[in-house]
């Protein structure tokens, strides 16, 4: 998985949603984790305090209920939430699937249509770059951006990377997906947009236009806090960004990151976030909803604590 969590906070409208002294503590325990790898069994929250993953995985789901269950939280209705699972369909295609980048964490199944795509562009790559590696080992270039490291991990002639954020407008520190495109690849050609922000990804799918998500043959996006479907206040964000998508859009893959665990609410069981593979629909001449789900290409993204399984309704 890239990561871009440094973007998040060090955001100021995120400094204000969680308060200073919890940002500072979870950015230490995300660069603990960083140092021991992902799929790690245990994270160092003190010099001598080891907490299984498992109770973090608990303590956050319970922290995300008690969020849900406040007095001015207004909670989804199950109509809301029927109308965007009718839209959640994963469909079969006459393209197969590949699985490209690491064999856990940091890897992703997508279609095999890779033949003509001019570029590759990954907002987030963190100290993470398997992806980018096959992308080049295909002769596509990658252009790489995430102000939270200095450069990337591993050096190649087809990398272009910049220490900047993406974001939804153009400030200091940060880039568009318009402006960076326009920047970096003008010429006309399918691109393919592999990203991973942080929850900075909602933003940038509001104001992105469609016209420029056209150009993007294949995208492979990890999507954030989807328990906040549950939250009426955030729904319509949610429920209308993914509507943008399948506009010109197939889902091809869905995948539950393991590494949070599920919220249950009004009949619906939600991963806090899922990686997600969408193909343009004039690349493809067949479409058949998925009968089951995962497929064997799946791992799971940390190998040491349970997975989590999708419901039906996310994929028929």
């Amino acid at each position: 998985m890239s990561s871009n969590f440094g973007s998040t906070f060090k955001n100021p409208l995120t400094k204000r949603r969680y308060g200073h002294f919890t940002m500072i503590r979870i950015r230490f325990i995300h660069l603990i984790r960083q140092a021991l790898g992902y799929s790690a069994v245990r994270v160092i929250i003190h010099p001598f305090v080891y907490v299984p993953m498992v109770v973090i995985r608990a303590m956050q789901k319970r922290a995300r209920v008690k969020t849900l269950s406040r007095s001015d939280v207004t909670l989804t209705s199950a109509a809301q939430l029927d109308s965007f699972f009718s839209l959640f369909t994963v469909v079969k295609t006459n393209i197969p699937l590949v699985r490209i980048g690491g064999k856990g964490d940091g890897g992703y199944i997508v279609p095999d249509d890779f033949d003509g795509i001019s570029a590759c562009f990954s907002p987030g790559i963190s100290t993470m770059v398997d992806f980018e590696l096959a992308m080049a080992h295909r002769n596509i270039p990658s252009y790489m951006a995430d102000a939270s490291v200095k450069f990337p991990p591993t050096d190649n002639p087809l990398f272009d990377f910049e220490p900047i954020f993406l974001g939804a407008q153009t400030l200091p520190g940060w880039i568009s997906l318009g402006d960076w495109v326009s920047d970096k690849h003008p010429d006309a050609g399918d691109l393919l947009l592999q990203i991973d922000i942080e929850g900075g990804e909602w933003p940038v799918l509001e104001q992105v236009s469609s016209d420029l998500l056209r150009r993007f043959r294949i995208i492979v996006i990890e999507l954030h806090d989807l328990h906040e479907l549950f939250d009426a206040a955030k729904f319509t964000k949610i429920h209308d960004c993914l509507a943008k998508l399948l506009e010109h859009f197939a889902i091809v893959h869905i995948h539950p990151n393991n590494i949070q665990d599920e919220i249950e609410f009004n009949g619906y069981r939600i991963p806090p976030v899922i990686e997600m593979s969408l193909i343009r629909k004039d690349r493809v001449s067949q479409l058949s909803p998925i009968k089951n789900l995962p497929i064997a290409l799946d791992r799971k993204n940390n190998p040491h604590i349970s997975d989590v399984l999708f419901a039906p309704y996310w994929y028929e």
